[in-house]
């Protein structure tokens, strides 16, 4: 997870004020799609039972109410995050 801290770190250090709209709309698009691929590997991550549960006990999962997580094909789209705040990865 240093790397993805490490990307995270680089990406915050950007001052989005000095880019121009498109490259804003760029690295927003890019972004989203980053961020949906990382909710799906937390569900990936969460589908053992025992993960969910140690996670769940240690306060790192917590259910959201009114969302669902992606974990299956009959999952609602997920809040989007710019909408309502950050969200904590939900477990089942």
């Amino acid at each position: 997870m240093g790397e993805l801290g490490s990307v995270v770190t680089t990406l915050r250090a950007e001052v989005l004020a000095e880019l121009s709209d498109a490259v804003v709309e760029e690295r927003f698009a890019e972004l989203h799609r980053a961020h949906e691929q990382l909710e799906a590997e937390v569900a990936r991550s969460l589908s053992t039972s025992s993960v969910a549960g140690s996670a769940s006990a240690r306060g790192i999962c917590r259910a959201r109410p009114g969302t669902r997580h992606a974990a299956g094909p009959r999952s609602a789209p997920l809040a989007q995050p710019w909408a309502s705040g950050a969200r904590s990865p939900r477990c089942r």
